[in-house]
């Protein structure tokens, strides 16, 4: 029978115990301590996500009658800082997904929660941190005055408020979307790097970066229409319902926008390169 609410969530027993197997001390986290630190500042995100409009729709007024910042060094510095997190970040959380998967299979992997993992716990903590730090991107893009998107927008202060309100539930999907997260940001923020250090990258690592931004948000969507057949058809799935449909909207209109991306940046710019050397 499908569960209708995280029951063990309130079992204080189940999250003093943690897996420490190949974790560093510095990982050993307090979860009880960050799992009611998440709960108690739930509306943290919905500020932050206030404040970010204000600031770059005010920076972008302000900047329409002055010269472009060239920023080139900090953007180095910044791209380059969260490239290192996200390798970091990605090289301690995918060894556990991925043995999880081969032991257990997807659907247990993905429905059934065990006792938390203390480096998945950790820089899963650090992964909803980063979602505040990531706000700042678009302030770079506005004070250069580069065109600002809804996607750019709207990805950040959605991804920012659904990471840091379901972090304190431990849905084990939840480590999908972690792990998937982590290994796309251990591929863009260097390749930014490296272009703003005038470093020429081909265009089809820009390109392979863009389908696996698609591909992720796909997987995300599917990973929840998943859960949803899986608890239609009575199997256990540790799942909130509302955190289920909210998943499902947001990877569903990231779907739409990042495939518009992938259309524009690779499909169309793909054909026009085709039709340039057929001339």
């Amino acid at each position: 029978m499908a569960l209708e609410q995280p029951v063990i969530f309130e079992n204080e027993t189940f999250w003093q115990y943690q897996t420490v197997e190949n974790s560093y001390e510095f990982e050993r986290v307090d979860i009880v301590y960050w799992r009611d630190f998440l709960k108690n500042q739930w509306a943290l995100p919905f500020y932050a996500a206030g404040l970010y409009l204000v600031t770059i729709f005010g920076l972008e007024y302000y900047m329409k009658e002055r010269k472009a910042f060239n920023l080139r060094v900090p953007l180095i510095l910044w791209n380059g800082a969260l490239g290192i997190f996200s390798i970091m970040g990605f090289y301690r959380t995918f060894p556990p997904l991925f043995n999880s998967f081969m032991n257990d299979g997807l659907m247990r992997s993905i429905c059934i929660l065990d006792f938390p993992n203390v480096q998945m716990t950790f820089w899963g903590i650090l992964f909803g941190v980063s979602k505040f730090i990531e706000l700042g991107d678009t302030v770079f893009i506005v004070l250069r005055k580069r065109p600002l998107q809804l996607l750019q927008w709207y990805h950040h202060i959605v991804t920012l408020i659904i990471v840091w309100v379901t972090l304190p539930y431990a849905e084990p999907v939840g480590q999908v979307y972690v792990v998937m997260n982590y290994g796309v940001h251990a591929v863009m923020y260097p390749y930014f790097a490296l272009k703003m250090a005038g470093i020429d990258v081909p265009k089809r690592i820009a390109n392979m970066i863009t389908t696996a931004q698609l591909g992720q948000m796909i997987a995300g969507f599917l990973l929840n229409a998943l859960t949803i057949a899986l608890r239609g058809s009575g199997f256990s799935c540790y799942r909130t319902p509302g955190s289920i449909l909210a998943y499902l909207g947001v990877y569903g209109s990231f779907m739409v926008l990042f495939g518009k991306l992938f259309t524009n940046s690779v499909l169309k710019a793909d054909k026009k390169k085709t039709s340039a050397k057929e001339l």
